[in-house]
């Protein structure tokens, strides 16, 4: 009988982060608020809006009669809990909403804080759209930048919308599960953190992040 491990999946999207640099006497403002599931956040300073739509969150996973998981499409939430099986893949899809409506360019980034374990059985790959950096975040955590596909930092501006579509982080939207795991974990975590910065704060988006992010 397969053995049965409890763990727990967190995804952490109640730190947004967006800095915006005031354009008169270069004073920059930190925002950082609770996320509402299913609330539009507003992000302004006097000089106008970074983003009027900037979320992170994920679908909730419900599991079956056989142990596998489905996740629902009208339900979003803050955080997930599995009951691992070996070889049965968690989906999990966290996932940026934005609406940009200026012309301020800025820097989309997405801290993973992965505390699953090296020899746990339980994997997962970023997708395309982003790039590891080779600072940290705030939280020491890995630290990737939106690049659209392309092979360097993709600042966004005017026009940029995933309010229908959602921008995915996680490859298949899942955490694998090695099929013969034997592991005795009884919990573990993964956690994101979601910034947004203006662009024009440094020369590329690592130095954009520590300007904005990392000097507080």
């Amino acid at each position: 009988m397969h053995n049965i491990k409890r763990i727990i999946i967190t995804s952490v999207v109640c730190i947004l982060v967006v800095l915006l640099a005031i354009a008169t006497g270069g004073v920059f403002s930190k925002y950082q608020q609770s996320v509402v599931v299913n609330e539009e956040v507003n992000i302004k300073v006097s000089s106008g809006v970074l983003a009027s739509v900037f979320s992170l969150q994920e679908h909730k996973a419900v599991q079956t009669n056989d142990g596998n998981y489905h996740l629902d499409a009208d339900n979003t939430v803050i955080e997930n809990t599995y009951y691992v099986l070996p070889g049965v893949d968690l989906p999990k899809d966290p996932h940026f909403t934005i609406y940009k409506e200026t012309d301020v360019e800025a820097y989309l980034y997405v801290e993973i804080i992965n505390n699953l374990g090296d020899n746990n059985g339980l994997s997962y790959e970023v997708t395309a759209y982003w790039k590891k950096l080779d600072i940290k975040g705030e939280n020491n955590g890995d630290l990737y930048v939106y690049t659209g596909g392309e092979e360097e930092a993709k600042a966004i501006t005017n026009g940029f919308d995933t309010r229908n579509t959602g921008l995915m982080i996680l490859q298949d939207n899942k955490i694998a599960v090695d099929p013969v795991n034997k592991s005795s974990i009884t919990e573990v975590s993964i956690y994101f953190y979601g910034y947004l910065a203006q662009a024009s704060r440094g020369n590329d988006a690592s130095s954009v992040f520590i300007n904005c992010f990392k000097t507080q």
